[in-house]
């Protein structure tokens, strides 16, 4: 199947794909304490099944970004997304909690080689406005993921169990399959490397620093995002559902990623002001617990969050040019494994002191990113002196 060259053919199934996987995450987000109550887990507990999901997502782009560089993209986006189906109908069938635990690492595996391989899609078919596109895409998995808590919220409000939530999901990623089984994809210009793509691109000095970035910032945003509900249950009232609080997270994180598409130059700066930014209203969020300015803190949080991802991921796809998948598949699995260790390491330290202090944590890894990413500026300009 020739590739056509309108990319926004291939752009819209990548746009629809990230829209469902945003309302997954922020659908699994939504029902954790759901799930942890039908299981009876403790707060510790809790946090160790949020961290399977980034197992999964962990320990699959990796190998699966290799997969896609040497024989192709096609059969491996296509198996990632029977893994996905699969853990999602699974978790519909199966009662058990080692099942759960069993389908949610095929979900997150799934899940991390998909959106991976859609962006290293778009940043393929579309040469000279890669950060436009990534952010558009980027958007649009905020926009669902501002979908996913009223989905969850209108299923737990009509008497459903949270499993329907994942059933609703099954079908619309099956539709997903379907669409993108039927389309052609765009060429990967892979260089003829010898060996492990992986192993050439861990020489580069900045692609390591950003492995590193992702990692922090992916468990600063997770580790808000999943334990925000559970923090706003703890410190405020019952007046606002703790659901809206979610979806302000993200809708200002979708508003800053379609605002940010326009920017065209100074991405290291706009990314470490964003963090600074997010920083400060992370801080009034914790720290000030009057419950509608909370929403407006952390939509400002959501919004200085926005070019973190766009910008790391867009500067991995020029940094592995010529191994695109692999590059992009260390950037999910660092993210992931991010995304595992500080929600862990916040159940963790909840259970030792309490949630509220528990929350500090995110300050401190935004604080030690934003030091990164300030050093790694310092040490290119002064090489390029």
């Amino acid at each position: 199947m020739a590739f056509d060259a309108k990319p926004i053919r291939i752009n819209g199934v990548c746009y629809a794909t990230l829209t469902l996987l945003g309302a997954y995450l922020s659908v699994y987000q939504s029902v954790v304490g759901q799930i942890a109550a039908d299981f009876r887990l403790g707060v510790g507990l809790t946090g160790l099944v949020i961290s399977f999901h980034f197992l999964g997502s962990f320990l699959l782009p990796i190998l699966f970004g290799e997969l896609g560089d040497h024989t192709g993209t096609r059969p491996i986006l296509l198996l990632a997304f029977l893994l996905l189906t699969g853990g999602l109908l699974l978790v519909v069938v199966g009662h058990a909690p080692a099942l759960f635990i069993l389908a949610t690492l095929l979900i997150g595996g799934g899940f991390a080689v998909v959106e991976g391989m859609m962006s290293g899609l778009l940043a393929i078919a579309n040469p000279g406005r890669v950060n436009q596109v990534m952010n558009i895409s980027q958007m649009y998995f905020c926009l669902g993921a501002v979908a996913g808590p009223f989905l969850a919220w209108g299923l737990e409000a009509g008497g459903f169990s949270w499993r329907i939530n994942y059933l609703l999901l099954f079908v619309l990623f099956a539709v997903c399959l379907v669409w993108i089984s039927r389309r052609a994809l765009p060429p990967y210009q892979a260089a003829p490397i010898k060996g492990l793509y992986l192993k050439q691109l861990l020489q580069d000095r900045l692609f390591i620093v950003l492995l590193a970035a992702i990692f922090l910032y992916v468990g600063v945003e997770e580790g808000a995002a999943f334990w925000m509900t559970s923090y706003v249950d703890v410190t405020r009232s019952g007046a606002i559902p703790s659901a809206l609080f979610l979806v302000s997270y993200w809708l200002g994180m979708a508003l800053g990623r379609y605002l940010f598409s326009f920017i065209r130059s100074r991405f290291n700066t706009w990314l470490v002001g964003g963090l600074v930014f997010s920083a400060a209203f992370i801080f009034l969020f914790l720290f000030m617990h009057q419950g509608y300015w909370s929403l407006l803190w952390l939509f400002l949080a959501g919004f200085g969050f926005a070019p973190a991802w766009p910008v790391l991921m867009m500067q991995a796809t020029i940094r592995g040019s010529q191994a695109t998948n692999t590059a992009v598949g260390a950037m999910m699995a660092l993210g992931a494994a991010g995304g595992m260790a500080v929600p862990f390491a916040l159940g963790q330290l909840a259970e030792k002191t309490s949630l509220a202090e528990a929350m500090g944590l995110l300050l401190a890894v935004l604080a030690v990113l934003a030091i990164l990413l300030l050093l790694a500026g310092i040490r290119r300009r002064t090489r390029s002196a």
